[in-house]
């Protein structure tokens, strides 16, 4: 028996914590051989309620999430210290340390490190900071990421183009990819009587904005400044559902709109069927993102999806329904490509795609496969 600790500091349950619980589910479903314990941030409440729910184990620990170095070293190294505690009580055979990005829940190597421990990275997104242009020094940013990429030597990804950016950071690592994994799902039935209960009318095409609200990488706000126009939402409304750190700025965005009739905000709820079921199409704003979660879900439910030309847009969406970042006049043609030009072949396409990552034996396996191959690796 092999036990596996799966560390993750966010204190958001977002597309990766919810893939990382799939993962740990499914492994343990189909493999007896390996035991699991999550040690996770107690201040991410939803994470905690559905291991509860699940029957998991999980320990907490109190922290803020990365990059809190540039607020208080001391109380950084601390908590590192009483991580490395922890995780060597917790006699881990590998340690999965779950990452949104290369920065995310990044003590846990460090931790791994001063007692070690075996640990690898289960990542989401390997993106450069000039990519993200998130950050006022992004070169700069460059040059830290690559060296928290050569501390780690083993990785678990969603997709080829991940595991490019990956290797081109860290070329001698150990890189195996795993793609997500859906539930199989039916075409959703839009009702009327759905969209009622969320409030939206039953005459405008609805279009969906569903996910953390964050604007450095998710760019609702940008979304907002783009669909001004009345004109072209003269028949549309769009709903942002979520909730996240720039929640009450995008709720001033829309106050101060001179369209705000056209925009919605909904909260965040656990069951996302009663919006799909409400919606025409969905919108991936985001400057980048890895697979994500919301777009599988709405393309296997026949939803169409209009997202940004790169990451798993890209490998996934027809080209007439992706746009360059920030082109405007792109974002608008797409969407009403999508709305309008899908065609049954384009459907067909989709569904036989999804259907091949349907397989819940086949993701365990996988992914067992990854965590069997790190424990034959010397340290």
């Amino acid at each position: 028996m092999h036990k596996i600790v799966i560390y993750n500091e966010s204190t958001v349950f977002g597309g990766h914590e919810k893939m990382t619980l799939t993962a740990a589910s499914a492994v343990l479903k189909y493999n007896g051989d390996l035991q699991i314990e999550w040690l996770i941030n107690a201040k991410n409440a939803r994470l905690k309620t559905i291991l509860c729910h699940q029957g998991q184990c999980y320990s907490e620990m109190e922290c803020d999430p990365v990059f809190r170095w540039r607020r208080d070293y001391i109380a950084t190294v601390r908590k590192i210290i009483r991580t490395a505690a922890t995780l060597r009580s917790m006699a881990p055979n590998l340690v999965i340390i779950a990452q949104g990005g290369i920065t995310g829940s990044y003590d846990g190597v460090f931790a791994c490190k001063a007692v070690g421990l075996r640990y690898c990275s289960y990542i989401a997104m390997a993106h450069r900071s000039t990519e993200l242009a998130t950050y006022r020094f992004p070169k700069i940013w460059n040059a830290v990421r690559s060296v928290f990429y050569s501390q780690i030597g083993r990785y678990i990804t969603i997709d080829e183009e991940q595991a490019v950016r990956i290797r081109r950071e860290r070329r001698t690592a150990q890189i195996i990819v795993v793609e997500n994994y859906l539930p199989p799902l039916k075409p959703t039935v839009r009702l009327a009587t759905t969209r009622e209960s969320l409030g939206l009318p039953p005459d405008k095409i609805v279009l969906a904005v569903i996910g953390r609200i964050e604007f450095g990488q998710k760019c609702q706000d940008w979304l907002v400044d783009a669909l001004q126009e009345r004109e072209f939402l003269k028949d549309k409304i769009v709903v942002f559902v979520g909730e996240g750190p720039d929640i009450e700025q995008l709720r001033h965005k829309i106050d101060s709109s001179n369209n705000r009739e056209s925009f919605r905000l909904l909260s965040w709820r656990e069951d996302l069927e009663q919006v799909y079921a409400a919606i025409d199409a969905l919108l991936i704003p985001s400057r980048a993102e890895g697979v994500p979660l919301v777009m599988l879900e709405a393309l296997a439910r026949e939803i169409p999806v209009v997202g940004v030309d790169r990451d798993g847009m890209k490998t996934w969406l027809p080209p007439s329904w992706r746009y360059e970042f920030g082109d405007e006049v792109g974002l608008k043609r797409a969407i009403s490509s999508a709305l309008n030009e899908a065609t049954p072949a384009m459907w067909d396409q989709i569904s036989m795609r999804v259907h091949e990552i349907t397989n819940e034996k086949r993701f365990a396996n996988g992914f067992t496969e990854a965590i069997r191959s790190f424990l034959n690796v010397s340290q």
